[in-house]
């Protein structure tokens, strides 16, 4: 995404911008991730160390509480 920003990257040049762009359309959102991961977290679950899953667990948590307000 910081190839496509001209802000972020001001001397990529224009090639290498779409290249990035069109291949961005390829690759699945964080969402589409978060939701994934979700539904099949066996899918994630043994490529993930300990310590990124404890990060999951504490952002599904926060996500959880918040939607109970």
């Amino acid at each position: 995404m910081d190839l496509c920003n001209t802000q972020h990257t001001p001397r990529v040049p224009k090639l290498v911008r779409e290249t990035a762009r069109s291949m961005l359309r390829h690759y699945p959102s964080d969402y589409e991730m978060q939701r994934t991961a979700r539904m099949a977290p066996d899918v994630f679950a043994e490529r993930m160390d300990d310590l990124h899953k404890m990060v999951l667990r504490y952002e599904q948590e926060t996500i959880d509480q918040d939607d109970k307000l």
